[in-house]
């Protein structure tokens, strides 16, 4: 198994992360997506913009009369 390689950081590539997170970071704060270009293709990003609250609906219980019921009664709940 190869071991991984961590990389010392350049003066050039502190300057680039440098400009991406001051075109990034303002819109995170602003509860918005920031340009395209500054995410990875294929690569999944959670976002918090619309996020809302929903109300969670449970699965009514099983009529008493119901297999199920019956069986969850009896300690075989499967």
């Amino acid at each position: 198994m190869d071991t991984p390689v961590i990389e010392t950081p350049t003066a050039a590539g502190i300057e680039e992360t440098l400009a991406v997170v001051r075109r990034w970071l303002p819109a995170f704060l602003a509860g918005e997506r920031a340009d395209d270009d500054l995410y990875v293709d294929g690569v999944t990003t959670w976002h918090n913009i619309g996020e809302r609250e929903v109300v969670v609906q449970r699965t009514p219980p099983a009529p008493a009369s119901s297999p199920a019921a019956r069986r969850c009664a009896s300690r075989t709940c499967a």
